[in-house]
């Protein structure tokens, strides 16, 4: 499936030679052969791999997806749009309940009246203090976290490919207002994907200071004053109050930039295709600096995770380098 064509794992097809199957006493053996050695292949592509049982992906199609198979320590009791319910085989946990509850403030209030045990990184921000104050009832963890939420642009759109436009949207943006106003001082400032905790992590740079009076003049001088560009985001409400924010700081450079939401399937299809001129998106989970080969490099253009066309000679060089 990975190498197939339109697989978004692009760099693998360039690494993988031949996958097979062994039969090894009572289990099976997986083997990957590389065309080259590689230390990345180990550490940023195979975890990205999931193993599928053959036999049961090709019978059912398209239908697959949503039957959860696996050999963990659960298995599925039920399913429908409102949970998922799994009991433990070999699990510590006998009984274990997915609810998914797509309204922000609905999660809030099942968690507040305890009908929700556990909500992992779902409470918005501006409703953890309320956890806060009943220490007796609740336990609240605040750590550093792998996500990294940013603005993704396409530089096949003309005006976004000029490099003064994009400088001009970066110094409108105001981040301390963002992170203090909308996500009420549990969030940090980013100048790259890795987050400060990492090893790997760039101490060095920089964003572009905040002056939207330079931003309009760069704007005015390139005669795009009241150019209009849409950004997309998904119709979570999060999603939507921060992409209205974004939205009003960026146009104070002149350029009007007006949200378009979609429900996620529409909204993540038009990010894959490159229907987009700029997009709310997120990377999550990102530990490896190989990410910028996937992120950046030119041969991870559609259907690879390049996603906003970005086209640099010299950095394809030093990726490939450091692989």
């Amino acid at each position: 499936t990975v190498l197939s064509p339109g697989s978004p794992f692009s760099s693998i097809k360039d690494i993988v030679k031949s996958v097979t199957v062994l039969p090894a006493k009572d289990q099976l053996l997986v083997v990957v052969r590389l065309k080259n050695f590689t230390d990345k292949f180990l550490k940023s592509d195979l975890p990205s791999v999931k193993l599928l049982p053959k036999a049961e992906v090709l019978a059912a199609g398209a239908e697959f997806s949503k039957s959860l198979v696996g050999t963990g320590g659960f298995r599925l009791v039920r399913q429908n749009m409102n949970e998922i319910e799994l009991e433990g085989v070999h699990a510590a946990t006998k009984h274990l309940i997915f609810k998914i509850i797509h309204d922000d403030f609905t999660r809030y209030q099942k968690m507040l009246k305890g009908e929700v045990d556990l909500a992992q990184m779902e409470i918005s921000p501006d409703r953890i203090a309320d956890f806060q104050k009943r220490p007796q009832e609740f336990q609240v963890f605040l750590y550093p976290g792998l996500s990294m939420t940013y603005i993704l642009v396409n530089f096949h759109d003309p005006s976004l490919s000029k490099i003064e436009v994009r400088q001009a949207l970066a110094e409108s943006i105001q981040r301390d207002d963002l992170i203090r106003y909308k996500m009420h001082d549990v969030a940090s400032e980013a100048t790259s994907i890795l987050t400060p905790q990492n090893p790997y992590f760039n101490a060095q740079l920089k964003n572009f200071p905040w002056d939207p009076g330079r931003a309009r003049a760069a704007i005015e001088k390139l005669g795009l004053s009241g150019y209009e560009l849409i950004l997309k985001t998904s119709n979570s409400p999060g999603s939507i109050d921060t992409g209205k924010v974004l939205a009003y700081q960026m146009s104070q450079s002149g350029i009007k930039v007006k949200v378009q939401s979609f429900e996620w399937g529409t909204f993540y299809s038009d990010i894959k295709r490159g229907a987009f001129q700029l997009a709310t998106m997120k990377w999550v989970g990102t530990v490896d600096p190989d990410i910028y080969k996937l992120a950046f490099h030119s041969k991870e253009f559609p259907p690879g995770r390049n996603r906003g066309f970005y086209n640099n000679a010299r950095l394809d060089s030093l990726l490939e380098a450091g692989t």
